[in-house]
């Protein structure tokens, strides 16, 4: 128990408010990680990334959560604090992009990379981000801050800062604080 309490730190104890908006407590997190399996999985992806003792115990609870999920996102990934994953399943985020804070994801999205062309890359993320199921996010394309991805959209191009995407192909619409945290 020491061990797990030293090495709390903030980004988990935010991962664990921005799901659950309640105030963090060991107590409350030993029940969501039973209990909410988006949490359960958030937490061992971040503790995979962490070194230690217990370091390749967590790398083979989050590869067989991966597996059970039918999700592939690497505990590589730089992914900010605020990470929460509403129905995480069927979930597939490159290895090489970048997630900013509170930035949300619903079951089947993707975030992907693009190998050729002028869109070659991965996506990065900014923060205060809300994807919907099943959109996809695809090539070296910034997504700005306080932006909301409709489900079932397809972006393949830059999303300026408030910014709600709706379609496929996606089509950009203004809107001042489109995705607040108590959105998520």
């Amino acid at each position: 128990m020491r061990y797990f309490k030293k090495i709390m730190n903030e980004t988990i104890k935010y991962d664990l408010e921005a799901i659950t908006k309640k105030k963090y407590s060991f107590a409350y997190l030993c029940y969501c990680i039973i209990k909410n399996r988006g949490f359960r999985y958030v937490f061992y992806l971040r503790m995979a990334g962490k070194k230690g003792i217990f370091k390749p115990l967590f790398m083979l609870l989050h590869s067989k959560l991966s597996h059970k999920m039918n999700n592939e996102i690497s505990y590589k990934t730089k992914i900010g604090k605020g990470f929460t994953l509403g129905h995480p399943s069927s979930i597939v985020i490159n290895p090489d992009a970048k997630l900013g804070e509170d930035v949300s994801v619903s079951h089947g999205v993707t975030i992907g990379m693009v190998k050729s062309g002028k869109r070659q890359g991965v996506p990065k993320l900014n923060n205060h981000i809300y994807i919907g199921a099943n959109a996809s996010i695809v090539g070296g394309v910034t997504i700005g801050n306080d932006v909301l991805i409709a489900a079932n959209s397809f972006v393949d191009f830059d999303v300026p800062d408030n910014s709600l995407v709706l379609g496929n192909p996606g089509i950009i619409k203004h809107k001042e604080n489109a995705c607040t945290k108590d959105y998520h």
